[in-house]
């Protein structure tokens, strides 16, 4: 698997190796999986007093999965997910549920990559038949 840049890169990689590879990396794997992330970062339930109260960070992600040998895509998708954590007076307690909600998301989208790769070769195999 391609390293993912970004803290949240290396996470959702890390989440990727345990539910694809459980029992260790291969030595000579058939495909390398590929993944961009992009986040985004929106502030939602505005008081009176104009501040934000609740947040939704919206992490998407796009994978090629592509044949070791020859080098060609053989599957691409992409998909998204949104988490929400509140926005409080303390700037700390703010970025440390900003980061859980960054982790949570993380963990739904290795899910999700994992739960399109099965589909893939699922078909793939019923196709070599």
């Amino acid at each position: 698997m391609a390293p993912i840049p970004d803290r949240i890169g290396h996470q959702l990689r890390n989440k990727l190796l345990d539910l694809l590879t459980p029992q260790g990396a291969p030595t000579h794997p058939t495909f390398e999986l590929r993944v961009t992330l992009n986040e985004t970062l929106t502030e939602l339930a505005v008081e009176e007093t104009a501040l934000a109260t609740r947040g939704n960070l919206r992490l998407a992600a796009t994978m090629q999965l592509v044949d070791a040998t020859s080098g060609s895509i053989v599957f691409a998708s992409g998909t998204s997910t949104v988490s929400s954590y509140d926005i409080l007076t303390s700037d700390f307690a703010t970025l440390s549920a900003e980061n859980d909600a960054r982790s949570r998301a993380a963990g739904v989208l290795a899910e999700d990559i994992r739960l399109r790769l099965g589909a893939f070769f699922t078909e793939r195999r019923r196709s070599a038949r």
